[in-house]
């Protein structure tokens, strides 16, 4: 109840979440880490779709590839309702067929990025393939978020911002880097938009990049110094 079981599990960095799933099930799902685990972001092809969400002021994005789905934050207005959150989380699992093959990254907790989950049914939940966010959560809500993710997701990954390599400036580092995407955190700073996760992802023609709140200069100076 004190959440030193949340700083505990950030320390360890991964919390694979099998135990909804038998090891034959999970082996058998398109697009699987190495362990088993199934990430839709490894079933990425060279053709993708980008999808952004009519959420008002907030974050949510598609991203389309194989038959399978990636979810870039997933956040709506502040100022909206939970039957308007509701009716937006509708439209979304109607579009991603319930959520299967889906993964979830949410960029930084600040409500507007992450509030379509307080709404998120629990059998929508377990759907979700592979979610990744930062360690560092900053409000209650966003704690009892990560709570529910934790009971509910199969594996779930979590990034701490690293310090700062020049003193004054923040950056951006990468976490997970593949062929066909790119998965960024921000350098430590007081500034949760500037600490959060960014990414970049590899079409035959393309290249599409989430920065959520990252500024530009973090962006372009890191993915293209």
């Amino acid at each position: 109840n004190d959440g030193s079981w949340l700083e505990e599990l950030f320390r360890t960095g991964d919390a694979i979440k099998n135990n909804r799933l038998r090891k034959h099930i999970i082996d058998n799902i398109v697009g699987t880490w190495p362990n088993g685990t199934p990430c839709s972001l490894n079933n990425i092809s060279d053709q993708i779709k980008v999808e952004v969400v009519d959420v008002t002021q907030g974050s949510a994005n598609l991203i389309h590839s194989n038959h399978s789905s990636t979810i870039f934050d997933f956040g709506a207005s502040i100022f909206a309702s939970k039957f308007e959150l509701s009716n937006i989380v509708d439209d979304v699992a109607e579009n991603l067929g319930d959520f299967q093959n889906t993964s979830l990254i949410i960029s930084h907790w600040d409500s507007d990025h992450y509030n379509l989950l307080t709404v998120l049914d629990e059998h929508w939940l377990q759907q979700l393939c592979c979610v990744f966010f930062p360690s560092e959560v900053i409000t209650l809500t966003a704690k009892q978020v990560v709570g529910r993710l934790l009971n509910n997701c199969r594996h779930i990954r979590t990034f701490k911002s690293p310090s700062a390599k020049k003193r004054g400036s923040v950056g951006i580092v990468s976490v997970i880097s593949t062929p066909k995407y790119t998965l960024y955190v921000g350098e430590k700073s007081k500034d949760t938009n500037k600490s959060g996760l960014a990414l970049a992802v590899k079409s035959s023609r393309d290249i599409t990049i989430f920065g959520a709140d990252h500024t530009n200069k973090q962006i372009w100076e890191y993915i293209y110094p």
